[in-house]
């Protein structure tokens, strides 16, 4: 866990995620950092909506 990460925050690159990251939004940029926070169940459940537009929106 890196210095300013706040309880439950985490960083992809370091927990091994990325590239599942890369592979589910379509960015090839390895060199970036994204912090998690932990989500309520409004930000899941809003994030569950967006997979699905960009999923119908890839004819997926």
């Amino acid at each position: 866990m890196e210095e300013g990460f706040a309880p439950g925050e985490y960083d992809l690159l370091d927990s091994g995620l990325a590239g599942l990251f890369d592979k589910t939004f379509g960015v090839m940029d390895t060199h970036r950092s994204v912090v998690v926070r932990p989500a309520t169940e409004d930000a899941v459940s809003t994030g569950q909506i967006a997979c699905e537009r960009v999923r119908k929106m890839q004819g997926q």
